[in-house]
């Protein structure tokens, strides 16, 4: 994938309540976010905002081709514009997570695709680390704790590698790309699949202790993915189904005793990296056709109710 001269804009327009449905249009007005489309080559995908994320009832999302990380307000107005420094081109934003105090955020960890490199930076826009050598291969899934501590899913390597927020590499869990969240007290959750038992939900504190793991089932599900986990210790997962069907997808929540309480089916839009937001009280999916771009709008829509 090439990040050219076939860069395009697209332009966000908002005027639903927040947490609404939103609709992303495409033109050429302040508020713009970039695509790459057709792709540069045979072996490319097309390229576009890669990552979506509800964070203290705000959306964020990284507009990947662009090299920036933006916030809205409830009014759905742009509140924070982040460039990410230092990029050089060809550059493309896999993930992002935000370090936050309360509901400010303090920090965003950023992964850049074709450097490797794991940038953290102030919400102002300023560098505060960088890590060059991770040693990882594919990083693709970002978590942060409440100190700055880094977590990356390496799809690569099959490892969650774990960083301090100066960038020290601290130790490596196996990981199944099954996903990962980090608790109101720093621990590290995510699943495992077992042969004998189907999938785990195993917890982690911030040390790396494992604290428990505990038996959910669902053995004939594939492609496990840990999405959130809310305040009372509820996690949130898709499963693909045992039809094997790649865009079918169904999204479960499971107590802290591994009871699930509900289930929510979807289909998962190509080409975006994290495309699933869950707030307090309901599940909102990201759809889109970069592919079929501009032809097509982005939209961002509530799927069901979590609760």
């Amino acid at each position: 994938m090439k990040n050219t001269a076939l860069l395009v804009l697209l332009a966000i327009t908002f005027s639903l309540p927040a947490l609404a449905n939103w609709e992303i249009k495409f033109g050429k007005a302040q508020n713009e976010v970039g695509y790459v489309n057709p792709p540069a080559g045979p072996e490319d995908f097309p390229l576009g905002p890669h990552s979506f994320r509800i964070i203290s009832g705000k959306l964020w999302l990284a507009d990947s081709v662009r090299g920036r990380i933006i916030s809205f307000a409830d009014d759905q107005s742009i509140a924070n514009e982040i460039k990410v420094p230092g990029l050089t081109e060809p550059f493309f934003i896999d993930d992002f997570a935000v370090q936050m105090l309360k509901d400010t955020p303090v920090s965003i960890w950023v992964a850049e695709r074709f450097s490797g490199h794991l940038i953290r930076i102030s919400p102002d826009g300023k560098e505060m680390a960088r890590i060059k050598n991770t040693g990882l291969a594919q990083l693709d899934d970002l978590g942060v704790d409440s100190s700055g501590q880094l977590y990356v899913g390496d799809f690569g390597k099959s490892v969650l590698a774990v960083f301090s927020s100066e960038g020290k590499k601290l130790r490596q869990i196996p990981w199944q790309m099954s996903g990962l969240a980090i608790d109101k007290s720093d621990c590290l959750h995510t699943i495992n699949f077992n042969e004998g038992t189907g999938h785990q939900h195993v917890v982690y504190n911030a040390e790396g202790k494992e604290l428990s793991r505990i038996e959910i089932g669902f053995a004939e599900m594939q492609n496990p993915r840990l999405w959130q986990i809310n305040e009372l210790g509820e996690i949130f997962v898709s499963f693909i189904p045992q039809s094997g069907d790649p865009t079918k997808n169904v999204l479960v929540t499971i107590t802290e005793k591994g009871v699930i309480t509900n289930k929510i089916s979807f289909t998962n839009p190509y080409y975006i990296g994290r495309y699933l937001m869950v707030s307090d009280k309901d599940c909102y999916l990201v759809k889109a056709d970069y592919l079929n771009a501009p032809a097509r709008s982005i939209s961002i829509a509530k799927v069901g109710s979590v609760k």
